[in-house]
């Protein structure tokens, strides 16, 4: 799909700070028709160009300004990792809103502390489960709420509170607002400034309540520059780019993931590939096969464990090749833990 980009009296964004969304839209105008985004719904894999993603991200926009989103105002996302998770996410930074995640498994006295926390007005609930830990809150801890839009309506549509809006109903409203409001979103990217807080990241809690930490375009740049497009970070200098392929997995209200998923691949160009979940990350990694992983030591345990209970049940060959590699292994790595991380 074509990148679809406001003409007529729709303002350039230059003028404003180089933000994610303001990266986003310079992929759809040079890579229109490539893939920026893969998500597997029944069993296939399904393609979202850079083109298509904008043209998303940019109705998304509209849909927020239609509900009067001002800048600085929060856009709250309880959600697996999934498309709409980064088109809102986009979406926000793209009229200078503050968006804020949450874990997926957070407890609903969580949920309402941190939708009191940070004031959201707009809050993305992916399906019944997500929906249910808001409504059966106590409204007035959170009274800046104004609308809950969710992902999937199994369970839902019986319920009755005007706050609840679906995707493509929230999609429908921001078509409407674009259509009459040309160039709105451009000229919210051509005010953009370094210090705009784009995103919330809360702490754990272990020490006390969450605190939220204020991250703003110009965190986020110095993220893109120093960790992404760092020289020396791959071997022989390789840097992120189009050809390389991302599995996102870890939640992206994390901003562990937030920098390799969302800003790689705004800063890159990467491919995103959303496993289907945290179960599935093996098999997933068969399919898409990444050229770029990022890992929790949980996740390289569980690899290496099921490694070692296949090789036990292999051939004699197969075993002895194992153990080879296993030695080998060591060895590197012990090499590289006495070398600051470096092969030699």
């Amino acid at each position: 799909m074509t990148a679809t980009m406001e003409r007529g009296g729709a303002p350039g964004v230059e003028a404003g700070y180089r933000t994610v969304a303001w990266r986003v839209r310079c992929w759809a105008q040079q890579r229109p028709d490539a893939v920026a985004m893969r998500e597997k719904d029944l069993g296939i894999w399904r393609e979202i160009t850079w083109g298509s993603l904008w043209d998303q991200v940019l109705t998304a926009a509209h849909g927020l300004l239609a509900m009067d989103i001002d800048v600085g105002e929060v856009v709250s996302i309880h959600s697996e990792d999934r498309p709409e998770w980064i088109i809102l996410d986009v979406a926000a930074v793209a009229v200078r809103a503050t968006t804020t995640g949450m874990y997926p498994t957070n407890p609903a006295a969580e949920v309402e502390y941190l939708l009191a926390d940070s004031g959201a007005r707009v809050h993305l609930a992916e399906d019944q489960e997500q929906i249910d830990k808001v409504l059966g809150l106590p409204g007035d801890r959170f009274a800046n709420l104004h609308r809950i839009i969710y992902c999937e309506p199994r369970g839902v549509r019986s319920y009755r509170d005007p706050r609840l809006l679906s995707w493509d109903a929230f999609m429908a409203i921001g078509a409407e607002h674009r259509l009459h409001h040309l160039g709105a979103v451009e000229e919210r990217m051509a005010a953009a400034e370094p210090d705009d807080i784009m995103t919330l990241v809360y702490t754990s809690g272990t020490t006390g309540p969450p605190k939220g930490a204020m991250l703003s375009n110009r965190n986020a740049e110095f993220a893109m520059d120093t960790i992404v497009n760092v020289d020396g970070r791959l071997p022989g200098n390789h840097k992120p780019g189009p050809d390389d392929q991302i599995l996102t997995y870890l939640p992206l209200c994390h901003v562990a993931e937030r920098i390799f998923s969302t800003w790689t691949m705004a800063a890159a160009g990467t491919v995103l590939n959303f496993a289907e979940s945290i179960e599935t990350v093996q098999l997933n990694l068969r399919e898409v096969q990444p050229t770029l992983f990022f890992a929790v030591p949980r996740i390289w345990e569980k690899i290496h464990a099921t490694v070692m209970i296949k090789l036990a049940d292999a051939s004699w060959v197969k075993r002895r090749v194992g153990g080879v590699g296993m030695a080998l292994a060591r060895y590197i790595g012990r090499a590289r833990v006495g070398n600051a991380g470096n092969h030699t």
